[in-house]
């Protein structure tokens, strides 16, 4: 699996993880919507050097906002419906203390729709008669040796009524 990868499931987890901290699911149908936000949240995990190999500790200061929202359409079907933004700096260290060390600036986008969702017991849609999903991440950062890395990366997958499943990863990178 690419880091990118990685990241935009990450990103989907967070959702995932801020849904189960939500109300139970009953209560987010009586309420047609809710929000979520966060403001200097640090992280540390381990990573890659976008574009490369390079192991290193990344450590980010984000903010973020999660909008969540059930609605009974006319014709007595449910949707659900998500956004997730977050934007921060990182500062990334190799694994071995040794070499360039980078910092920067980041970006993550993520929008669902699902028909008809099924909802497993942590909040999380576990299947749907539609599903919708589009992200986008991007970062840029400049290494304490001058040099510069940059990635962009957009991912889209849909799923029709019957099961067909329609999908691209596109991963623009450079380092």
């Amino acid at each position: 699996m690419t880091t990118q990868l990685r990241r935009i499931l990450t990103a989907l987890a967070m959702l995932a993880g801020l849904l189960a901290l939500s109300p139970a699911t009953a209560a987010l149908a009586s309420n047609p919507g809710k929000t979520f936000t966060f403001h200097n949240q640090v992280d540390t995990f381990t990573d890659v050097v976008p574009c490369t190999t390079i192991p290193v500790t990344v450590t980010t200061v984000s903010n973020g906002v999660e909008h969540f929202q059930i609605t009974t359409m006319p014709g007595g079907s449910v949707r659900a419906q998500g956004t997730f933004t977050q934007t921060g700096t990182f500062q990334a260290v190799r694994l071995d203390g040794s070499g360039i060390t980078y910092s920067g600036h980041f970006t993550a986008w993520d929008g669902f729709t699902a028909t008809n969702p099924v909802f497993g017991p942590d909040g999380e849609i576990v299947s749907a008669d539609t599903f919708v999903d589009t992200s986008t991440f991007n970062i840029h950062g400049t290494g304490s040796d001058g040099s510069v890395i940059s990635e962009h990366a957009n991912s889209h997958i849909g799923m029709n009524p019957v099961g067909h499943t329609s999908e691209f990863f596109k991963d623009s990178c450079a380092a």
